[in-house]
């Protein structure tokens, strides 16, 4: 098991009670939101922190 925040957990709970299709939907961005966010931030943070040569490595070893 990983240590990573879940974001994507709580709207996907909500989802379950919504009671209208607006809640629902609105409650569906949030999960996207929350999904999306991991795979915007870990590449943000993998081109400012390392060289080019490990970036590239750590860009072909997480997204093959």
């Amino acid at each position: 098991m990983n240590n990573y925040p879940n974001y994507h957990l709580p709207p996907r709970f909500a989802c379950s009670f919504a009671p209208n299709i607006e809640v629902f939907l609105f409650t569906r961005f949030a999960q996207a939101l929350g999904t999306c966010s991991a795979i915007v931030i870990w590449k943000a943070v993998v081109v400012s922190r390392y060289e080019r040569k490990t970036s590239k490595h750590g860009f072909a070893t997480i997204m093959p």
